[in-house]
């Protein structure tokens, strides 16, 4: 005989609510007395069953708790981002009437911490690297100049900057000045 969950509805109401006001689920697990990992397979069984269940597929009434679970918890976060971003359109205002920008900056600080694929700096890595790599390639062409027959040294900035051999020099690489 399998002993009962953990997921009783005060527990769920109590994840929920801290959820809906903008905690992380971790945050909510650890207040509720609730390892992460336990929220962690209860959201992953919730998952599954929900999917089931939309699927057409009947769904185990022991797994009904889980899909609830889940559904709640999708719904508090939804919440959350949906209070947060009517912070931001309509934020509050000091005793002036003006508008409170450091809690406009904080509302907008955790969105972009907790909704990072929404809200979060969308920098490019690779363009980082590129850049990085460019620098150091720059830092170079003159020891390369000076160390290589000119062939060679034109044939090591076409491949270090990512010409194909077939092609011709690209703007500035003849004269070891990359183009940007």
């Amino acid at each position: 005989m399998a002993r009962p969950s953990k997921l009783t509805d005060e527990v769920l109401a109590t994840i929920t609510s801290l959820i809906e006001n903008g905690n992380y689920l971790e945050t909510a697990a650890q207040a509720s007395s609730v390892t992460v990992r336990t929220l962690q397979n209860w959201m992953r069984w919730g998952s599954d069953a929900d999917a089931a269940g939309l699927d057409g597929v009947e769904v185990p009434e022991s797994s009904v708790i889980y899909a609830e679970f889940f559904r709640e918890v999708t719904r508090a976060r939804a919440q959350a981002e949906i209070d947060m971003v009517a912070t931001i359109r309509n934020p509050p205002t000091d005793s002036d009437g003006r508008t409170d920008r450091g809690w406009v900056s904080a509302v907008q600080w955790l969105l972009e911490r907790t909704r990072r694929d929404r809200f979060g700096a969308k920098i490019e890595l690779y363009q980082r690297a590129e850049e990085t790599f460019r620098d150091v390639v720059e830092r170079a062409l003159p020891r390369l100049r000076a160390e290589l027959d000119p062939n060679a040294y034109v044939t090591t900035v076409r491949i270090l900057l990512g010409e194909c051999a077939e092609g011709g020099p690209g703007e500035g690489e003849a004269t070891g000045t990359p183009s940007h």
